[in-house]
């Protein structure tokens, strides 16, 4: 089934919430949350804004979690609102997290929300001050520190940092159980009985145990994902990934993981249910969107997908694990709120578009995409022609690429001090955000 989304670029979580997928509610960066029922119809049909009958508007909504007739929404803007789906989705409550929120789990006596600074906050929503516990599990060295996943049953919390490392934590003994360091950053996990399935920014499928309060990593496989894994959920009999890569993997949950099917989309942001493990009927939501207006085009030497912008004063390339120091090197790269990116450098790319060759100097930073800047552009003459999907030679009117791939609508990114557009969610693991990216 596909929602009619006129936004659907926008959409940076969604949540079936009514037992086995009657209602799927969704998170905009700039429009709040939707609830949309599923069973009239192929498409769905929008049940409700939330929040717009009390003129309530959540900007930046990336995750939304649900238990009961309780649901949660983490925004960007630092809150986390709580929405009664048994009152028609009327608000429920305001937490003021103090930092942007980039995951939630709602237990049975808690609600957890990963932030910036590598916090896990752990709230009673009954309460008129909800704060019970801030939990400090991962090494955090500034706002660019975030939880970016986390999964909970009564018993543990288990949650994963962009520092490398995922962490336990024992709720009935009050404390830290074990912090595995990794050379990778988890981006999604999925928790069910003693197993623990999380996807890395490369792309690996991670498998963990959790057996009498042991934690343990026990290998990680290549499933054949070639960008961060945005989202994992786990079923009786069924594993399922996606990623930046525009796939939707279904596996068997074996070891090695055995891939069943492989469903390609234009680009899925994650994938989640309602979370409630007795349930024997698999029903997973995607959130996907539709191609628009910006391009990408193919490296043949590579075999990357450079994003083409205007905008961006200086190209730029995702850094590698041997690239990165103890320290970002170089001027610095902040964000349009003054958070710090690391660059770690310079380096010299050899690129081929369309049969043509070039060697360019890329700065490596904490990307999740490769993109060609004003400068790569300007120095070879270079248009983009985004209605046409190609890139053109503005001396001769040759075609240097007409094999581009379109992206999102609203997606920029600049390396200076341009007014751009904010881009979307999974452009920068660094700051997954509204994006820009100064150079002082």
């Amino acid at each position: 089934m596909h929602l009619p989304l006129q936004n659907a670029p926008n959409i940076r979580s969604v949540l079936l919430v009514g037992g086995e997928g009657t209602v799927c509610a969704t998170g905009f960066m700039g429009m709040g949350v939707k609830l949309w029922d599923l069973q009239v119809g192929s498409r769905g049909t929008l049940l409700r804004a939330l929040g717009e009958q009390e003129h309530i508007l959540q900007r930046g909504v990336v995750c939304l979690a649900y238990r009961g007739p309780l649901l949660a929404s983490g925004g960007l803007d630092s809150t986390v609102r709580l929405w009664d789906l048994e009152a028609g989705g009327a608000a429920r409550g305001l937490i003021r997290t103090g930092f942007p929120t980039h995951c939630l789990s709602c237990q049975t006596d808690v609600l957890l929300a990963g932030t910036r600074h590598n916090r896990i906050n752990m709230y009673d929503t009954r309460v008129a001050e909800p704060l019970v516990k801030s939990l400090h599990l991962h090494s955090s060295h500034g706002y660019s520190d975030a939880v970016r996943c986390l999964a909970a049953d009564d018993n543990y919390i288990i949650s994963g940092s962009n520092d490398c490392t995922v962490a336990v934590y024992d709720r009935r003994a009050g404390k830290a159980l074990k912090k595995l360091q990794l050379r990778t950053s988890m981006s999604s996990m999925s928790y069910s009985g003693s197993e623990v399935w999380a996807g890395d920014h490369r792309g690996m499928l991670h498998a963990f145990s959790m057996q009498a309060g042991v934690f343990k990593h026990l290998s990680q496989f290549d499933v054949g994902h070639t960008s961060p894994i945005t989202g994992i959920h786990r079923s009786p009999g069924s594993l399922y990934t996606c990623s930046y890569d525009q796939t939707v993997k279904v596996h068997l949950p074996s070891a090695p993981p055995r891939t069943l099917c492989t469903l390609q989309q234009d680009w899925v942001y994650g994938l989640q249910s309602d979370g409630k493990r007795e349930c024997q009927r698999s029903v997973v939501a995607a959130s996907v969107g539709d191609p628009s207006r910006l391009l990408f085009i193919y490296d043949a030497v590579s075999g990357r997908r450079f994003l083409c912008d205007t905008g961006a004063q200086r190209s730029v390339i995702p850094a590698s694990e041997a690239d990165v120091p103890g320290e970002g090197l170089g001027p610095q790269l902040t964000t349009a709120n003054g958070s710090p990116i690391h660059m770690y450098g310079v380096k010299s790319v050899e690129l081929c578009f369309g049969g043509q060759r070039f060697i360019w100097d890329f700065v490596m930073t904490d990307i999740a995409f490769p993109i060609l800047g004003a400068d790569f552009l300007c120095a070879h003459n270079l248009l983009v022609d985004v209605k046409n999907n190609r890139l053109v030679d503005a001396l001769t009117s040759s075609f240097t690429c007409t094999r581009g791939v379109v992206a999102y609508d609203g997606l920029r990114l600049t390396v200076g001090n341009g007014q751009v557009s904010p881009p979307p969610l999974w452009i920068s693991r660094a700051y997954p955000a509204y994006l820009h990216i100064s150079h002082h």
